[in-house]
C-alpha cells in the first residue's frame, strides 16, 4: 500500500492538478501539501483530509483509510500521541497553524503564548489568595 503522500500525488496526477491548484481548491497551504507528498509530514489530520477530499471530489472515508485514521470497519485507530500530553510551545513551534484559514506568524504565536501565560499567572494568583483566606 502506498504512503498517504504517494496516494495523494497519484490523485493529483489523475485530476491533472498541481500543488498550488490543490492548495487553492482546498484551503490547505501549498507548503503543507508539498511536505505531505514528499513524506516530510505524516498523514494529515481528519480536518485537512476533509478539505482535500472535497477539493478533489474524492471519498473522505477512503482518504481516512489510506491515511491510517480508520480501519476497513470504520474504527478510529488510536495512537500513543492521542493520550500523550502535548506542550503548547512545541505545538506552536513545530506546526503550521491557521486561524480562520490564515497562517499564524511567529508574532501571532508569541501573542497566544503571552495571553496563556498571563491567564495562568492570574489564576495562580487567585488560587494563592484563596489559600490565604
Amino acid at each position: 500500500m502506498p504512503t498517504f503522500g504517494e496516494y495523494l500525488k497519484l490523485l493529483m496526477e489523475n485530476h491533472k492538478i498541481g500543488v498550488n491548484d490543490l492548495a487553492e481548491l482546498s484551503g490547505v497551504s501549498g507548503a503543507h501539501i508539498s511536505r505531505i507528498i514528499n513524506g516530510k509530514r505524516s498523514a494529515p489530520t481528519p480536518k485537512t483530509l476533509k478539505k482535500i477530499a472535497t477539493a478533489l471530489n474524492e471519498s473522505y472515508e477512503e482518504l481516512m483509510k489510506v491515511a491510517g485514521h480508520i480501519t476497513s470497519n470504520n474504527t478510529h485507530l488510536p495512537s500513543k500521541e492521542d493520550k500523550k500530553p502535548k506542550d503548547l510551545q512545541k505545538i506552536l513551534d513545530d506546526h503550521e497553524i491557521l486561524f480562520s484559514g490564515t497562517p499564524l506568524t511567529d508574532a501571532d504565536k508569541q501573542a497566544i503564548l503571552d495571553v496563556v501565560e498571563l491567564q495562568l499567572y492570574k489564576r495562580a494568583k487567585e488560587l494563592n489568595k484563596r489559600k490565604k483566606n
